[in-house]
């Protein structure tokens, strides 16, 4: 039930003191002790749990914002702001019904501090607010001093992130239209949500510079490793070697026999190894000089 406890009136500013939320200071200096040299995949399984989904699906969902102003604990929630649909139930009629001009508003406040505004720019924009009452701020546009609501101001500042967010996401994403709706939201929670969370965290801890895109890539390069198959060592064949003959006359085509020449010249020199060492027409075609061998010699070498 979205009814307010209230009832709706003229705006007289009844909005909850609020507490502003501070970070833990120890959190930050314990990442970057424990995770300043971690790989952006292990960032990017910080994203993954269970918990932060819950979180992502609660803090997203537009419908339930009524709900939650609504609610007699409203007092338990951190402040809410945002856009509303205007067919939606128990919202002041007045507000609802009435024509705007260019820069005029109309504003309703229930009892326990809940304002709905409806403003006309280039068009009518329903926001509601446990926040704000009717306030406004002068801003420069174009060039140009206006007043806008204050409501209006804050939406569009915290609505920035969003969009820089989102404008991130939209780099290499992998969404598809031929990809069914349900498949499409685990997509996007994993692979484009998760990921700008992770590299946001990444940046603030590791202090490193990265683009998204190259992000996206070493997440998937350490994903595919977990795929790959363990390479099978094949082991060379080994080389079959022939003993071939020179083509031509004998006595023209034979040659000194390499092995048998080193071995005399080692002990006798290379006068008398030219003279005692066999003289063949053979050869070793699968040695990279060919070098020309007797049997024994290549028998031995081979």
């Amino acid at each position: 039930n979205t009814r307010s406890s209230g009832v709706w009136t003229a705006p007289k500013g009844n909005q909850r003191s609020i507490i502003s939320f501070t970070e833990n200071p120890g959190l930050t200096p314990h990442l970057r002790f424990s995770m300043c040299c971690e790989s952006p995949a292990a960032f990017h399984k910080l994203m993954v749990s269970d918990e932060i989904f819950e979180l992502i699906a609660d803090c997203t969902n537009k419908f339930a914002l009524e709900k939650i102003a609504h609610s007699n604990e409203a007092s338990k929630f951190a402040r809410l702001l945002g856009t509303l649909i205007k067919n939606r139930k128990h919202l002041p009629k007045t507000v609802i019904s009435t024509k705007l001009k260019k820069g005029a508003y109309i504003a309703k406040e229930s009892t326990d501090g809940i304002t709905v505004m409806k403003w006309r720019d280039k068009r009518e924009v329903l926001v509601l607010s446990t926040k704000h009452s009717t306030g406004f701020h002068t801003v420069t546009k174009r060039g140009k001093i206006v007043s806008n609501p204050k409501i209006i101001c804050e939406y569009n500042r915290a609505k920035a992130a969003v969009d820089s967010s989102n404008q991130m996401a939209a780099y290499s994403t992998p969404l598809r239209k031929s990809v069914k709706w349900y498949k499409k939201l685990a997509i996007d929670l994993l692979l484009n949500t998760a990921i700008v969370n992770a590299l946001t965290l990444y940046k603030n801890v590791t202090k490193k510079s990265i683009q998204i895109v190259d992000f996206r890539k070493q997440l998937l390069e350490h994903l595919c490793q977990k795929l790959q198959e363990p390479e099978v060592l094949v082991r060379p064949r080994r080389i079959k070697y022939v003993l071939s003959k020179r083509d031509g006359m004998v006595r023209v085509a034979r040659r000194t026999c390499r092995q048998c020449y080193k071995a005399i010249a080692a002990t006798m020199g290379s006068k008398i190894a030219k003279n005692k060492s066999q003289k063949v027409i053979t050869y070793c075609e699968q040695c990279p000089a060919k070098p020309s061998l007797c049997l024994p010699c290549f028998n031995k070498l081979h």
